[in-house]
Parts: structure tokens; sequence; C-alpha cells
């Protein structure tokens, strides 16, 4: 069961690096993310976004509708720089690039896995930041669309993440 969580942690970790990746200002993206599975091939997004650099801790993990045990929530970290994203779950790696839509609200991420669980796969989230501390972000692991709100049931099948900055 531990290691059933521990893949789809790796997994989520692309997620949650998903709010330091390229990103658009409102109104001015180049590019519409992808409504499609040949859309989201597309190049990322020139400028990035500084405040979602560094290091994050996860604090909460709902997959499903079904929290994570606290043991594996605070196993997983994340780091961000440029666009590119890393996440350790336990000490395991899942690395990648991610693009940000900011022209929304919610933000919306592409993001790509290149190393780890989630290499040649592409997740689709939505995220947000209550404070300059914390982000929160909804994936949709099977990338076949935005979630609309941060939900994670049994019937959406979405992971839901919470985090906060790490010093």
């Amino acid at each position: 069961m531990l290691k059933r969580y521990l893949t789809m942690v790796l997994g989520i970790g692309l997620g949650l690096a998903l709010c330091g990746c390229n990103q658009s200002a409102p109104g001015t993206h180049q590019q519409p993310l992808a409504k499609d599975n040949n859309e989201r091939d597309a190049k990322p997004m020139e400028t990035s976004s500084p405040s979602n650099q560094g290091n994050w801790q996860a604090t909460k993990a709902i997959l499903g509708g079904t929290p994570f045990p606290d043991a594996v929530t605070e196993g997983i970290t994340l780091s961000i720089i440029g666009s590119e994203y890393s996440v350790l779950v336990a000490g395991s790696p899942d690395k990648g690039s991610c693009d940000l839509d900011a022209s929304g609200s919610p933000l919306r991420m592409t993001i790509r896995g290149t190393e780890g669980p989630n290499a040649g796969k592409t997740l689709l989230a939505i995220c947000d930041f209550p404070n300059s501390e914390e982000m929160r972000v909804c994936y949709d692991m099977n990338g076949v669309s935005f979630p609309d709100e941060f939900t994670s049931t049994a019937e959406n099948g979405f992971f839901l993440v919470s985090y906060r900055r790490k010093n």
C-alpha cells in the first residue's frame, strides 16, 4: 500500500512543480494551453514566475478522495528552478518541465515529465496561492482535462496537494 502511495506521489510531483513553470502574464500569453493531445506538444511559454520559485514541502495530499498518510505526505518535497521542477518522494526523484497560464483564474498548468515515473507523460492541473507561503495544486494525473475546482473525489480521481514554502 505504501509503495502505491509513493508511486502516485511521484507522479504528482510534476504537478507540484507546475506553479513554478514557464508562465505567461495575464493578457500577454503567446500560446493557449492544450485543449487536446496534439496541442499539448507545443513549446513552453517564454516567461517565468519568480514568486513560485524555490523549495516547497507538501502539507496535505489527497488522491481520488483518499488522504495520504502523514508519513508519506511529509516525505514529498518540490524544487522549482525556472521552468524545471524536481520532486522527491521518500528520496525517489521525479523531474520535468511545465507551462503556467496565468491569464485566467485559477491558474492552469501543463506538466511534462522527463525523468522518473511520469517520464513521457503530460499532466494537467490548476493552482493557486492562498498567500506567499502556501500553494495549492489539483492535478488530473491522466492528462485528460484541467480540473474545474480544487477537489479530489473517488469520482474525479484528481490529486490535490497543499504545499508550504521551505526556507
